[in-house]
């Protein structure tokens, strides 16, 4: 770079900006009468990108991790995640209920 300084941005998850902007997208979509939402479900199966980027993203993402795909109980740590889940379809109910 010839000892000049690069700018990074960086997109997708874990970063932030890429939260930022789905809630953004999905309260725009509720239109002015919804105001702000309360909770929003990050559902995913990477601990490291759907589960650390809800949660460094903070509320009203609430983390939920299942047991398909990229991650395995026992072999992978959860990354905190809010909720573990053992498919996408218990996943639905959970957030039915909650």
């Amino acid at each position: 770079s010839g000892g000049g300084t690069l700018d990074v941005s960086r997109f997708g998850k874990p970063h932030r900006v890429t939260f930022e902007f789905a809630r953004e997208r999905l309260e725009r979509q509720l239109g002015p009468a919804g105001g702000a939402l309360e909770r929003i479900f990050m559902v995913g199966d990477n601990p490291h990108a759907d589960i650390k980027g809800a949660n460094d993203a903070g509320p009203p993402w609430h983390s939920v991790l299942l047991e398909t795909g990229v991650f395995r109980r026992g072999r992978d740590a959860d990354a905190g995640a809010h909720t573990l889940c053992a498919d996408v379809s218990e996943a639905v109910q959970f957030a039915l209920r909650f």
